[in-house]
């Protein structure tokens, strides 16, 4: 028997990604009770892949809702190159 373990990770927004964390395999002939189910290494090393794709898809939504305004909705430019910063309140210090 061989067990695929795959991700589906779904945002707010209904976009979808797809990860594959791995493989299991047990032979028929190998089936005793050490063999039933997960072991504890097995399942750590399971848990040890997901968490840094659970973690940058969380990440990654954050970042993506922070884009907008809360109020309008209207998407923030993430580098404004267009406004001066000294119109939006921003002071420069001299690098002496």
């Amino acid at each position: 028997m061989k067990v695929t373990i795959r991700v589906e990770i779904t945002t707010d927004w209904n976009e979808t990604g797809n990860f594959e964390i791995g493989e299991i395999e047990r032979q028929y002939c190998e089936l005793d009770r050490s063999k039933i189910g997960l072991s504890l290494a097995e399942g750590k090393d399971v848990l040890h892949k997901l968490q840094p794709i659970f973690v940058a898809a969380q990440a990654e939504e954050v970042c993506t809702i922070r884009r907008f305004c809360s109020c309008c909705h209207r998407r923030l430019e993430l580098h404004p190159e267009s406004r001066d910063h000294s119109e939006q309140g921003v002071t420069r210090r001299s690098s002496r």
